[in-house]
């Protein structure tokens, strides 16, 4: 992944940085430009009465067209809890209940680094209607034995992520 284009210029006098860590860019005036990985919320709905899981189709980038779960970038003050709600209702209209953090993962996004938190969740209300970069086609609720196929998916780290959500549901339901 490319680091972003501004990380190569001090944001505080516009000198030329040079990378002194692979997320610490440094300038000549001794100025630090730290690139962390910004927090997102990432989410996998379940209909737990055909133990199936919401999928959107992605709209825009890349990877337009390539199944994705609804997720985002959590706000300035907002709680990984709250950012995964709003994104399901945002990007699926549907009220959800969050049931566990399945784990995190880090990916690539443009030119940054993500921390996804990724939750289990249960829909609880709402018929899914795409919207937001969600809206490249209707929503399926694919049966969790049969999830998409790594080249299937808009992202690659859902492949590891589907794996362990199958592992937790197999334990949650011995």
């Amino acid at each position: 992944m490319e680091i972003s284009k501004t990380a190569r210029f001090c944001p505080d006098c516009g000198a030329a940085a040079v990378r002194q860590k692979p997320n610490l860019y440094v300038c000549e005036n001794g100025h630090n430009n730290w690139l962390d990985a910004v927090p997102g919320a990432t989410i996998y709905i379940l209909n737990q009465k055909n133990d199936a899981v919401l999928y959107g189709v992605r709209s825009i980038g890349f990877n337009a067209g390539k199944l994705n779960v609804p997720g985002g970038f959590i706000d300035l003050g907002e709680t990984a809890e709250q950012a995964a709600v709003r994104e399901a209702k945002e990007e699926m209209g549907v009220d959800i209940e969050l049931i566990t953090i399945l784990r995190t993962y880090t990916s690539g996004y443009e030119d940054r680094w993500v921390l996804n938190v990724t939750f289990v969740a249960r829909h609880i209300a709402g018929q899914p209607t795409p919207a937001d970069d969600m809206s490249g086609g209707d929503p399926r609720w694919i049966p969790i034995d049969r999830l998409p196929e790594l080249e299937e998916l808009a992202w690659p780290w859902q492949y590891k992520a589907q794996r362990d959500l199958v592992m937790w549901h197999a334990k949650a339901n011995a």
